[in-house]
Parts: C-alpha cells; structure tokens; sequence
C-alpha cells in the first residue's frame, strides 16, 4: 500500500495487541492532543473503555466470527473462541518450552487476524460516522505499529496485505500503512514528558506478550518539534503479562486434576473458566498499596459452598492461589524483563562510553503493574550495581497513560510530520543487515573456492553470487535519505525490454562476521527485485567498428535502499533522477522460504 502525495485530514493510530487493541486520532486543521477511541460494541453507553479485548468467537462450523471483542460471551460452550494469537502472526516467533501450548499455525492467525481486523474497521467506521460529518470522502491515513520482534520484511509485507484485505485502505484517498515499531512508537509518546536536550533514557514497554527496549537520546524538545537520537536498534522479547495468565491457569488445572471426579467438566476447562475478571484484577493491582497482601480466591464453577479438599487448595469451593506463589510467577516473567534492560544498558556502555543513562520509562500493560515498578525502583534505583556503572542515577518513570502510548505515539509522530515535516526520527539504527548479489572482479586473493566465470564481452574474469552489504545491522541510517550504492550492470543487446532482476538476501549477524558470497552461511534470501532499466541509463558498448567483441549495454544507477522500522523499501536512480518499473515501485517477488 503506497502512501498518499497528498497530506491526510485525519490520522489514526491502531495498537493491535495480543489481549487487546487500542485506537486514536487526530484531525486537522487544529491536529490537538490524540482522542481516544473508548466506546465499543458491547458495552453500555455509559461505559468507556481505552482498549477493546482481541478476541473472536466462532461456530464449531467455522465462517465469519460471530462476535469479537465486548460482545463475545466467555461462558457459552457452543462457541470457539480465538484469541493470543498476535505472536503467531511472525513466522520467525518460535515457541518456548513453557509458552501458551500447542500455538496455532501461521494461516490460522492470519486468518484471525483478518476477521478480527475486519471487525475493528467496521467499528472505527460506525465511530467516525457518528462523530464526523462527510468524513469518509477525506483524506484519511491509518497507521499501524508492528512488534520489536517482528524483523523481517516478508511479515511486514505480509501484514500491510492482510490489512487491506480486512477493508482498510479501501476508500478512495484512504491510506493503510504500517509506521513505526511499538517500541518506537512509546518512545515518542513518553518524549512529551519534559525532557531536556541530552537525556539518555530506555523506554521498557512492556505488553501482553511482548517486552521491547530501546535506548534512545533527545536532541532537540522545543514545544512544537521532539527529534530523537536512537542510540541503537530496538530490542523484544516475548514474554507479557499473559504468560502470567498462561502459568496460573496451568497451576489451577494442575490442582484440578486431582479433583476432577467432583468437576462437571474437565479440569481444563474449569480452569479455563476461573480465568475472569476477578483475576485480571488481582494480577493488575498485585502488591499495590490497597491490595494488602491478599491471597488469591477464585470460585470454582460447579461445586457447592462449603467443599474443602487440602490437598487440591481448595477452601470454601474456591481455589487459593496464595501471594507468595502468585509472587513466583511474577517474579519469573520480571526477571526476563530485567535481563533485557540490563542487556541494553551493557551494550550502550561498548557504543556509548561515557554517557549516562537518566531515565527508564516503563509503558504498556505489563508497565502498569505495580509490583514490576517496585521491583524495578529497587533493582535500579535503590541498588547501585558497579557492573550497570552508566546507570548509577537512573530514576523509573511511568508513562502518563501507560496502555495508550503506542497508539498515541503513532499520531503524535505523523502530526509532528504534518506540522513541521519533520519526523521525531530522523534516523534509524537499523536491526539487520541488507545486501544485494553481484559479481566482482575476479581476486585469486579475494575469490578461492567461488563460482567462477569467463565475460565474453569484456574478456575479464569474475567471481559470481557475491554479497555487496548494502547497509550492516547497527549502522544509523537516514530515514529519509536512505544509503545510496552505485552499480554497473551488464546487458545484451536486445535484451533491453526483458525485466533486469537481482537477489535481495539479509542476515541477523553482526556486522564484522558477514558471509562474502552466498556460499557461505549466515546469509538468507529475502527477494527478487524486478525492474526495467530506463534508457537514459543505457551506454552501448563496442559499438566502434575497431572494437572486436559483441555490443551490449551498460546500465549505470544508484541502488537506494529506504530502512522503515522492520521493512525495507528499494528505489533505482539516474543522473536524471529516480527510474523504475513504469515509473511504479519496483516489483518485490518476496523469497518464500522466509514464510515458512
């Protein structure tokens, strides 16, 4: 989906998350502060809520979901509910031994994703057509964050496609497009938060099923204008609060079990059951001030009052969950949190030395926990540890609306974009490396073991499927320029109209350990780009009646490679400016063993 040449009248920024979803805008000409979304299907006019639950409920028999978000009903048992599945969607997430069970496949979750995506447009429409008049025949640019995790561009592609399919994008001068990572996009909803130019500080936003860092420094905070310095590529990891979820569920059937003559139905899903919202509740104020070390008491459907069984923790009917072993589990998802933040902050100490860490602002649904705020004020705060030494006077922040800095930092970005046309990035760390396959002149030095070729045009000797890097994982790259590469390439005459192709690989290794040919490991392939070569581009070569080998052509152009958060977008230039495929964006043929 290629973004519009004309401004938008109305910015949304949509949080896709994996429990649930958030929703905000702006529109022009005044583009104020982000407006909420908080009134969804399913619940009373009265009632608001900042976020809409991911969730879709389906006939046994499959077809359209039959409700999703508020208006699903957890307690019928006609019903299959699909939900958690937001992680899936990457076909690079791999499951951990002790994660959310069998999973689903890839083609499940995007099919989940279309409908539940199909749903929250329609309820973004009823909103609109409430709110604004004519709204519809504006310009309109729906903009999405994608997961820290999510690398490569394949699922970035891949998702802008299932975006479409779900409807938005469809209306004439509307956009659809995926803008900026969610790490990203906290962190310039938390740079509002009075900074002044040179404070270093970590965003940890923290969610449902994922946790992103990145490290990032101000350089400029005037009221109308935020840049921001990232100091090194974003980081993620998948674990969230509903690994929190996940494990008290299995400590609740596993108790079960032990009574599941008494039960009406299978411990699963009794347990299933037991997960409402008098847990959510208890999880999201554990060790809270107003909490009073409690320990946790849910009813167990189907027993009557008064049933004890000591050795299955059931007391009055209700399963105990007790404030030490709930404290366990927390403790087990924090303790991944914190070896991410320490992660980072070691590694601005190689990049970085010298500058000192001010702050780290915690976001997200996971952020808002009141247990892992204490945990982190007493790990970073109160404990100064010599190995962390640029982190001595570190001092934890929380984001003013923790659950909604995403999809306000989606439109605070593109309105700062409209009004001073300029991003609060300017560049970007970029997380892998990108290179194109080419021939080089052959090196005995350079070339021993490689594919070997004879050019009867030029009578020279070339090693084939080496790999040009055009940009190396860390390098800080312009957002808007882009790297610029020039490349001779060779055709034979007549062969002008026929698509000149090359081969796009990628690899997650660092950057001084890099395979120089494709014949060695370390390198993936990533796409086929197509285009035709404009003749402007084109010098006719032995084409004097001395010269004594066959003519051809040689094209000569800069390659421009454009890094967005996890995508990558190429252009071809000449002298006379940018050329491509009919003046269209170059054709990208995505490799298919990066789906599987």
């Amino acid at each position: 989906m290629n973004s519009s040449a004309v401004d938008p009248e109305i910015v949304v920024g949509i949080d896709f998350g994996m429990t649930c979803t958030g929703v905000a805008y702006s529109v022009s000409p005044e583009w104020s502060s982000p407006t909420t979304i908080q009134h969804w299907p399913g619940k009373l006019g009265f009632e608001t809520r900042n976020k809409v639950d991911t969730i879709l409920a389906y006939k046994p028999e499959g077809g359209r979901p039959v409700s999703w978000g508020f208006l699903v009903d957890h307690n019928r048992d006609d019903l299959i509910l699909q939900e958690l599945f937001k992680l899936w969607l990457d076909p690079g997430y791999r499951e951990e031994a002790d994660s959310q069970g069998a999973g689903v496949t890839i083609q499940e979750a995007r099919a989940s994703f279309v409908d539940y995506m199909r749903c929250l447009y329609e309820a973004i429409l009823a909103h609109f057509d409430d709110t604004y008049p004519r709204w519809r025949t504006r310009q309109v640019e729906f903009l999405f964050s994608v997961p820290t995790t999510w690398e490569t561009p394949i699922t970035i592609a891949t998702t802008e496609g299932l975006l479409k399919e779900a409807g938005f994008g469809s209306e004439p001068g509307h956009v659809a497009k995926i803008s900026l990572t969610e790490a990203e996009a906290a962190a310039v909803y938390v740079s509002k938060q009075s900074y002044q130019v040179g404070d270093i500080f970590l965003v940890c936003d923290a969610g449902g099923g994922t946790t992103d860092i990145n490290a990032l420094k101000v350089k400029d905070n005037r009221s109308f204008r935020t840049e921001l310095e990232p100091l090194r590529s974003v980081q993620g990891e998948a674990v969230g609060s509903t690994l929190i979820d996940y494990k008290v569920e299995s400590i609740i059937a596993e108790r079960l079990g032990r009574i599941a003559k008494v039960l009406r139905e299978s411990p699963d899903k009794v347990a299933r059951s037991m997960m409402t919202d008098r847990f959510t509740t208890f999880k999201c104020s554990f060790k809270s001030k107003t909490q009073n070390d409690l320990d946790l008491l849910l009813p167990i459907p189907g027993l009557p009052p008064g049933i004890n069984y000591p050795a299955a923790h059931v007391r009055n009917s209700m399963m105990v969950i007790t404030r030490n072993e709930l404290q366990t589990v927390f403790d087990e998802m924090i303790d991944r949190v914190f070896a991410l933040i320490d992660g980072e902050i070691r590694k601005l100490q190689t990049s970085h030395p010298g500058d000192n860490i001010s702050y780290l602002v915690v976001s997200g649904g996971f952020g808002s926990s009141p247990y892992l705020k204490q945990r982190l004020r007493k790990r970073y705060e109160l404990n100064e540890r010599d190995e962390l030494f640029n982190a001595r006077s570190i001092k934890i922040l929380s984001a003013k609306e923790p659950q909604l800095a995403v999809c306000h930092g989606l439109v605070i970005n593109r309105v700062q974009e409209l009004k001073t046309r300029m991003s609060v990035y300017t560049e970007r760390c970029c997380r892998n490396s990108y290179g194109i396959v080419v021939r080089q002149l052959y090196d005995p030095m350079l070339h021993q073991g490689e594919d070997i070729c004879h050019d009867g045009r030029d009578k020279q000797k070339w090693a084939e499927n080496q790999i040009h890097w055009l940009v190396k994982k860390g390098q800080r790259v312009s957002v808007k320029e882009g790297v610029t590469h020039p490349y001779r390439l060779k055709l034979n005459r007549g062969a002008e109209q026929i698509p000149w192709t090359t081969h796009i690989v990628m690899s997650s290794l660092s950057a001084d350990q890099l395979p120089r040919s494709t014949k060695h490991r370390g390198g993936k392939p990533l796409c086929v780009l197509e285009s035709f070569i404009d003749d402007r581009a084109l010098t006719l070569k032995n084409r004097h009646w001395y010269n004594v080998g066959r003519q051809y052509y040689r094209a000569e152009f800069d390659m421009k490679v454009i890094v967005g958060p996890a995508d990558i977008r190429f252009e071809i230039w000449t002298k006379e400016g940018r050329i491509s495929k009919a003046h269209e964006d170059i054709e990208v043929i995505w490799d298919p063993l990066i789906t599987g």
